[in-house]
């Protein structure tokens, strides 16, 4: 049974973007240019807004919820194990 790494689709990410900057750098592609044009400005202004309703609707709630779960269960969890290490004890060792 082959099993889907949650890494999987960063690295995929990772590597695109790493082509998308080799290629921007090759075709020597003038992105502050096109950051400060009014064409560039107006659709980094659609992005943001698309982030916000992407956020609003469907990321936050995951995010909250991941993120109030790690600081209620693991990271206390962490802390006592950190703070009130065990001895492990191996048997025939003295």
């Amino acid at each position: 049974m082959n099993k889907i790494s949650p890494r999987r689709g960063f690295f995929k990410l990772l590597i695109l973007l790493i082509i998308a900057v080799f290629l921007l750098w090759y075709f020597k592609v003038d992105v502050r240019g096109f950051a400060d044009s009014t064409e560039g400005q107006a659709i980094i202004a659609k992005g943001k807004d698309l982030w916000y309703v992407l956020w609003d609707k469907i990321l936050k709630e995951p995010a909250l919820y991941l993120y109030n779960f790690f600081i209620n269960t693991i990271l206390p969890t962490i802390q006592s194990h950190l703070l009130n290490p065990s001895t492990p004890t191996v048997q025939g060792v003295q």
